[in-house]
């Protein structure tokens, strides 16, 4: 079957299985983005399901709701001005949470991405169960990435905690990126995301670095990096 089919098959719990993702590990978690609460399905326990998970599995990470999705969807959902008529590309999209919250803003055209079939599955159902018609899917891995494509805002949340990948991100930004266009990425404040804007900035890009209280403990603060093509 190919990778695609999936996003189209009427039972998404069947789809996450045949791709080896156990519905059982889910549940459905309300969030509130503005005065909107969003119902999405993702990980019930991480604890649990790595205990689930047999030996040299994957964990699917991209099933898991980070904080950081949840800080960039409300943001948006405070600027909507930074979304409303572009055309937008999520990276990384997992269950979905940014890519649907910039399809409620009245982005012209919202595009989510992953390289993880089953995670393009979930974040189409999280956002039918909402009433919002799911974001074009695109399956893609950023080290061969061919899409050509150009975007006037970028998304990505907890994206840049593998350093291997940071140059592929790099090439995709600088491939996917309108001239005039921005990216925001948030980060749960890991060095990876201290060192991925450092790259940003060696490479020559505008790069306007803040820190934001992230979930629920005082202590806890999200890296978010504003990144410009350089003038």
């Amino acid at each position: 079957m190919p990778p695609l089919c999936f996003a189209f098959m009427e039972d998404w719990r069947v789809a996450l299985q045949n791709a080896g993702v156990n519905p059982e590990w889910l549940h459905e978690e309300t969030v509130q983005i503005g005065g909107h609460c969003l119902r999405l399905w993702t990980v019930r326990s991480v604890d649990d399901l790595l205990s689930a998970l047999p030996p040299e599995s994957e964990i699917p990470y991209w099933a898991i709701l980070w904080d950081s999705a949840l800080w960039l969807g409300r943001w948006l959902w405070a600027n909507p001005h930074r979304v409303r008529g572009k055309r937008v590309l999520e990276l990384g999209c997992g269950v979905g949470l940014v890519g649907i919250v910039a399809q409620m803003l009245g982005a012209a055209r919202v595009v989510q991405n992953d390289n993880h079939p089953p995670a393009l599955v979930l974040s189409a159902q999280n956002a039918r169960q909402n009433g919002i018609t799911p974001p074009e899917p695109l399956l893609m891995d950023w080290r061969t990435w061919t899409h050509s494509e150009q975007y006037d805002l970028v998304l990505g949340a907890d994206v840049v905690y593998d350093r291997d990948l940071h140059a592929p991100l790099i090439e995709v930004l600088e491939q996917a990126l309108a001239p005039e266009g921005e990216a925001i990425l948030v980060d749960p404040g890991r060095d990876s995301g201290w060192l991925f804007a450092e790259r940003l900035l060696q490479a020559g890009w505008q790069v306007e670095l803040s820190l934001a209280p992230l979930g629920e403990s005082p202590h806890r603060e999200a890296l978010v990096m504003e990144i410009r093509n350089a003038p």
